[in-house]
Parts: C-alpha cells; structure tokens; sequence
C-alpha cells in the first residue's frame, strides 16, 4: 500500500464555527492514497439550539456559512451545484422525472467532493437535493425510494418539515400510517399553522383507524443500535469492508510511526463513480474522515460526539465507517473489558471498529504497541463481545 503524503492546511476558525469536542479548529487534508482523494472533513459542530437572541441575528451556522463561502473554490462549486438543482427543477415542472433524479444526483456527487464536503454548506445543500429526489420518486411511485431519500436528509437535519412531511407522504402509500402519523405530529409541532401538515395529518389519522391500527413494521430514519457478528453480511461486501478497514488501520499505522499519535477519529467510505478500482474493476472509492479527539472522555461525551457524525451529509452516504481510537486516551467505555482481552491489560494500542452501513454491524481489532520500537503490530481481530461503541446508537441510520 502507498504511503499517503498529506499536505495539510489548518484554518482557525474558533470564533466562528462551533465544535461538539470543544477545539474549533478546521483542517482541511489533502493529498492521495492508494490512488483516493483524502479529506479531512472540519469537525464544524452540532446545529446550534435556539438560545434566544433578537430577531434578525445570525445563527451559527449562518455564519459558518458566511465564511465558507470566502474559501477557495466554494463559490465556484456552488454555482455548479446549483446549476445541477435549477436543471432537475425544470425537468421536474416538466414531468421528466428520470432527468430530474439525474440532476439531482449530480449536484449530491459535487457536494460530497472539495471543496463542499463537510461544510455545513454541504449539509444544508444535501438537505434540499434529497428532498427534491423525494418529491420525484413520489411523482415516479418508488415510494421506498422516497423514504430511503428522506431519511438520509433527516439524518443530517431531523427538524426538516420538508423532509418530514414527504416521508409521510410515502408511507401512507406504502400502508404504513403509523409512521406517516409520527413524522406529520413531529411535522406539526414545528410548524403548528401550516394546514397542508393539518389536514394530512387528520386524513392519516383517519386511515389508520380504517386499517385497525395500521403498519409498524421498521424503516429507514429510525435509530438503530449496534449487532455484533458478520453472518448477515454476503462475503463479497465482506471482503470490501475488510479492505478499506486495513486500509485505514494502514494509515493509522504508518501516521502513528512517524508522530507516536493517533487521534481518535472516524473514517469514511464513499463511492467514486467517477472512476474505476484496479482490484475489482466496479467504482472505486474515496476516503474521509471526522477527528473527534477526546469523543472517549465519557459517556455523554462521546454520544454527542457520534450523534455529530451521523448528522453529517458525508456520513449519509458513507457505505461503512471506521471508528479508530489510542486505547490509552479512552476513559469510557473500557471496550476492552467487555469480553475476553488477548493481550495483558497493560499493553497499549489502537482500536479499530468497523460499522457496516447496508447491514448495521461491527467487527472490531486491536493493534497493540510494541513500546521498544514505538511502533503498532498487526491488527487481532477481536470476539465479538468486545465492542468499542458500548451501549451506543449505530453511526448508521
């Protein structure tokens, strides 16, 4: 495996963007691995609550965006996001849905790449194509699709009344009113004078009781927690996980015998249909990752740190995640007490746990320091009852 030379850029934006773990720098990665782009995506921090401030006064994330607008090539490629939105809008009046999919499709591959990925930019404009692509797939009568759609937009921004309501939509379609009558209530608490929500709700209600009780079978959008074991999982996707998990243990082996460090940090997996994998021929893939140095400082810590994550637009359409974290810089949960340990209590090391996300589960390794030579051995695959994300919602919706 090619070793990564990364140039990297750090660009302080304390005052401005706000940070889950408190550091408030961006770091902006760039170089290649193996032939992938690699990214280090800015840790910008959880939407920020209402905290009462006069009308007129910008949010937080408004100013982010103020000055993400100001780096380079964001203006640019916001221009072309938007060109690719404009186009799907027109063959959408038009009725030309499949162009209308295609249109917003490309915008969302622009998003995912520099300069838009990981901006909050980035998320707000993912919002709005998935939301689009919803309202297409209701159009085309792929009503799974538009739940699918839906819950990767609510999964960056779960107060989107849009988003909400279309999902509603889509289940009542599919027969599954409870859900639709849950995502209409939470629809209507954030918007109480909006009738459109009002009525469907009422209409809803109403078909729910026709059906006697109606359907609460799982879908997209609910939290989902983490299953151990890889039985579910067909061998070829398997194997592909397993690969990008070695090849992110690999990095964070080679950064780790050049800087005796390893932040705690969580990996993404995207595909590039761009371009085609020399080893398998389909699309190959591109690598980013979220720092979230001090996420194991305790319990409430580190779930906020995950719920960060998984509302990111980058995580939405992640395939898989690696969670990678020094063993010795973790002081909840002590994973490694939770099942049989391979190695003396004492020994050092890094952690790295795989979240699958077409399957919801986990496989875990450890590297353990060998302290003479500073330097981290190869990965021990561990059982299945030692888990480094205890007790914690899946990054994966």
């Amino acid at each position: 495996m090619t070793q990564m030379e990364a140039e990297r850029e750090e660009v302080d934006l304390r005052s401005t963007l706000g940070n889950v773990l408190g550091s408030g720098n961006m770091i902006l990665d760039k170089g290649s691995h193996g032939g992938n782009s690699v990214w280090l995506f800015p840790c910008t921090g959880p939407k920020e609550e209402d905290r009462g401030e006069p009308e007129g006064t910008q949010t937080e994330a408004q100013r982010a965006e103020e000055v993400e607008r100001s780096l380079p090539g964001v203006s640019e490629a916001l221009l072309q996001v938007d060109a690719e939105k404009s186009s799907g809008n027109i063959a959408f009046k038009k009725a030309e849905y499949e162009s209308a999919v295609g249109h917003y499709q490309k915008g969302l591959v622009l998003v995912l790449q520099a300069p838009l990925a990981g901006k909050v930019l980035g998320n707000r404009l993912t919002v709005t194509l998935q939301c689009n692509l919803a309202a297409t797939h209701l159009k085309q009568g792929m009503f799974s699709a538009a739940v699918g759609e839906c819950a990767r937009a609510l999964q960056v921004d779960k107060s989107c009344v849009k988003a909400l309501f279309r999902q509603a939509e889509a289940y009542r379609e599919l027969g599954n009113y409870s859900k639709a009558v849950k995502n209409l209530d939470q629809a209507r608490s954030l918007e109480p004078n909006n009738l459109a929500i009002a009525y469907a709700l009422e209409d809803t209600l109403e078909e729910l009781e026709e059906a006697g009780g109606g359907c609460c079978t799982e879908g997209p959008g609910e939290e989902t927690h983490l299953s151990k074991g890889s039985e579910e999982v067909p061998a070829e996707l398997r194997q592909e996980e397993e690969a990008f998990a070695r090849e992110c243990m690999a990095v964070v082996s080679t950064e780790f015998a050049r800087t005796g460090e390893a932040a705690a940090t969580v990996w993404m997996r995207h595909v590039d249909a761009s371009s085609a994998s020399e080893a398998t021929g389909g699309p190959a893939h591109k690598l980013g990752k979220i720092v979230v140095e001090g996420a194991f400082r305790a319990a409430d810590t580190l779930r906020s740190a995950v719920e960060f994550v998984r509302s990111q637009h980058t995580t939405a359409h992640a395939s898989a995640a690696i969670v990678t974290v020094r063993k010795r810089t973790m002081l909840y949960p002590l994973a490694w007490w939770a099942g049989e340990w391979p190695l003396s209590i004492e020994v050092d090391g890094v952690f790295a746990e795989l979240h699958s996300a077409a399957h919801r589960t986990t496989r875990t390794w450890f590297m353990a320091l060998e302290e003479e030579n500073q330097i981290l051995l190869e990965p021990v695959e561990l059982k299945e009852d030692c888990g480094l994300l205890v007790d914690m919602p899946s990054i994966f919706l």
